[in-house]
């Protein structure tokens, strides 16, 4: 009787245990399975991610007002764009742009007319400081010089500036006298203004009494170019 209960044991136990892992293997996925799950999941599909940047871009803020949000993943660059330009931005200059207005020669010189005697002053100053320096201070001097005489050249150039305009309208005036009386249109060249010009400063010379002084150094400035235009020889 103790045989057959103990043989009777063993086969239920047989059977329990083989029923058991026929139902576990029948539960759990294969070892094949399982690697193919692995792989659907490492898989990305990029129409997937594609649609998730869509859906990001196409988030919208609240408020226009509000900034604008970023992803903290991101590193941010030490480069930003801080105004936003359009490639409608276009540079416009001034001298040749009507929004700026017309330049008005005659009421541009009376509204800055008193730079010349500005200039006057910064030149009797300077030379005053001139006088001042020291033996020693040869660089101070020679930048004291150069800036008088910067100014000094400004304020000729000026003044020629200003004779030539005030040549020019003369003329003008003479030629619009001229054409009413029933004279032709002439437009006068630059040659004809040139000698129109040396004539007004040969009449200034000589009122002053410089005029011979003015063509004695005239006709030495010329005979040296001549001098210098001849071939040189050398006599042995």
């Amino acid at each position: 009787m103790s045989d057959s209960s103990s043989s009777d044991e063993g086969g239920a136990r047989g059977r329990s245990s083989s029923s058991s892992s026929s139902s576990s293997e029948d539960d759990g996925p294969s070892f094949g399975e399982q690697l193919v799950r692995r792989k659907i999941a490492t898989h990305k599909d990029p129409r997937k991610t594609v649609q998730i940047n869509d859906a990001s871009k196409s988030k919208k803020r609240s408020n226009k007002n509000r900034p604008a949000e970023m992803s903290s993943k991101r590193q941010v660059s030490r480069f930003r764009q801080v105004l936003e330009v359009g490639s409608s931005a276009k540079r416009r200059d001034p001298r040749f742009d009507a929004l700026s207005g017309t330049l008005n020669a005659g009421h541009w010189d009376t509204a800055y007319s008193f730079l010349k005697d500005y200039k006057k002053d910064e030149i009797e100053k300077l030379k005053k400081r001139i006088k001042k320096c020291k033996k020693h201070e040869i660089h101070l001097k020679d930048q004291l010089v150069k800036q008088m005489n910067k100014l000094k050249n400004e304020l000729v150039n000026k003044e020629k500036f200003d004779k030539r305009k005030q040549l020019e309208k003369n003329i003008r005036k003479r030629e619009r006298e001229q054409i009413a009386s029933g004279k032709k249109p002439y437009f006068m060249k630059k040659s004809m203004l040139r000698r129109e010009e040396l004539k007004q400063k040969y009449d200034e010379l000589e009122k002053k009494g410089q005029l011979n002084k003015y063509m004695s150094k005239r006709r030495k400035k010329n005979s040296s170019k001549d001098k210098k235009a001849l071939p040189w020889v050398d006599v042995d």
